[in-house]
């Protein structure tokens, strides 16, 4: 091998160091709505014979949290998808209450870990 080859081989296959996953993995954040979205709709067949749901959504600056109607309690599997995205999934009187950091809060805490200040 050439020396010029040499060098664009090893450029090409240069360690890096492992990069930690994203705070919020985006298939798990759909699983999770749609693990809502099912126990919502159960809900809504059981109580009032149809097939209607509310998802209701609110923010602020540090969360967001997603409410539906559900007698039942999370399961396992929902608690565990919102705490691998950072957050938490509570039964509220009839509700289930997902709460997760807002991207603000997000980007706030990697400037933070990469010891940048918060303007940037």
């Amino acid at each position: 091998m050439s020396a010029a080859a040499s060098r664009l081989f090893a450029a090409r296959t240069a360690a890096r160091p492992a990069t930690t996953e994203p705070a919020v993995v985006r298939w798990a954040l759909i699983r999770i709505m749609v693990m809502l979205v099912h126990a919502a709709k159960g809900d809504a067949r059981s109580e009032r014979g149809g097939i209607d749901a509310t998802i209701r959504v609110s923010g602020d600056d540090a969360t967001v949290s997603v409410r539906v109607s559900s007698r039942e309690a999370p399961s396992d599997d929902l608690v565990a998808l919102a705490a691998r995205c950072g957050g938490v999934v509570v039964r509220t009187n009839d509700e289930l209450v997902l709460t997760l950091p807002s991207l603000r809060e997000l980007r706030r805490r990697e400037r933070e870990g990469r010891g940048e200040s918060p303007t940037g």
